[in-house]
C-alpha cells in the first residue's frame, strides 16, 4: 500500500495533465480508512457526481483498484466546504420516471437540446451549462435542478452531451452521433 505522499505524487502524475492546479490530501484516519479530497477551482459549477465521474475517467482502472478502491472521497472547489448532497437510489427510482417523462414530453428542455446540439449550436463543455440555462429558463428552481441532474446522471448522463446520447438515445443528435461515427469505423 501506498502511504499518503506516494500516493499523493501518484495522483498528481494522473491528473495534472488535465488539471494542472489541482490540489490533493491524502489523510489516513485512525479506524484505517483513507481519506482522499481533490479540490480544483473547475468543480465548481458541477455536482458532486459529476466530480467523481470526471476523476474516475482520468485515473487507470488498475491504479484504482490497487490503491484507491476502499478509500473516501471528497471532490471540492477552493473555498468549498465537503458537501455530500445527493439523492439515495431509492428516491431516485421514485421521481426518475416522472422527471424523464416531463424533460422528453412535458416540455421543450429535450426539443430545445436536441436541436442546439444537431445544428451545432452548441457545443459540449463537459458540464450541464446549457441544460441549466433551458431549465432556468423554463422557471426551474436550484433545488428541481438539481433532483433532475441526479437522476440524468443516474442514467450515465454527466453532461449536456451525455444526456442526448445516454438518457435519450432516440435524439437527433444521438442518432447523427452514432451515424457519424459507425461511418467511420
Amino acid at each position: 500500500m501506498l502511504n499518503p505522499t506516494e500516493l499523493t505524487d501518484q495522483l498528481l502524475i494522473l491528473l495534472r495533465p488535465t488539471y494542472p492546479n489541482i490540489q490533493i490530501i491524502v489523510n489516513d484516519n485512525l479506524d484505517g480508512s483513507r481519506q482522499i479530497t481533490f479540490i480544483e477551482k473547475e468543480f465548481r459549477d458541477l455536482f458532486p457526481k459529476q466530480r467523481y465521474h470526471k476523476l474516475l475517467h482520468i485515473i487507470p482502472k488498475e491504479f484504482y483498484e490497487s490503491h484507491l478502491q476502499d478509500t473516501n472521497w471528497n471532490e471540492i472547489a477552493p473555498g468549498e466546504d465537503i458537501q455530500y448532497n445527493s439523492l439515495d437510489d431509492e428516491t431516485i427510482d421514485e421521481i426518475k420516471d416522472i422527471i424523464l417523462d416531463i424533460l422528453q414530453n412535458k416540455t421543450r428542455f429535450l426539443e430545445l437540446l436536441d436541436k442546439s446540439f444537431s445544428d451545432g449550436t452548441f457545443q459540449c463543455h463537459g458540464d450541464f451549462r446549457y441544460s441549466k440555462k433551458i431549465l432556468t429558463e423554463f422557471g426551474r428552481s436550484t433545488q428541481d435542478q438539481f433532483d433532475i441532474f441526479e437522476v440524468i446522471m443516474n442514467q450515465g448522463g454527466f453532461c449536456d452531451c451525455e444526456i442526448l446520447l445516454n438518457v435519450f438515445p432516440n435524439s437527433q443528435y444521438s442518432k447523427n452521433y452514432w451515424t457519424k461515427n459507425n461511418k467511420n469505423n
